[in-house]
């Protein structure tokens, strides 16, 4: 993964570890509907950080994938009339040199 990201991952990860351990302390030590309710918007904080995590993570995967991949550039049709890949580069009309280089 990109280095970076793991970095912002691991701390939300950690974020999410510290808002359910304030959850359940806020729980256990305010009795009534307002701890609960404060209980209850921490937790919601705790899911969206973990959400945040995990689209970091698939940003992560997606970037490291990426560079992986070949590195090409555009592919244009050579001096030859020819396209040098069907999968990739600019689609121009060719003339083809001769008959025997006419697409089927």
């Amino acid at each position: 993964m990109v280095t970076g990201l793991e970095d912002v991952i691991e701390r939300l990860r950690l974020a999410v570890a510290d808002a359910a351990r304030l959850a359940r302390a806020v729980r256990e030590s305010w009795a009534g509907p307002s701890g609960e309710a404060l209980a209850d918007r921490i937790t919601m904080v705790g899911r969206a950080l973990d959400r945040q995590a995990d689209r970091a993570a698939e940003i992560a995967r997606t970037l490291a994938q990426a560079v992986t991949e070949e590195a090409t550039g555009p592919l244009v049709p050579s001096t030859t009339g020819r396209r040098p890949s069907e999968s990739r580069g600019v689609r121009l009309p060719l003339l083809a040199d001769t008959p025997d280089e006419r697409p089927p």
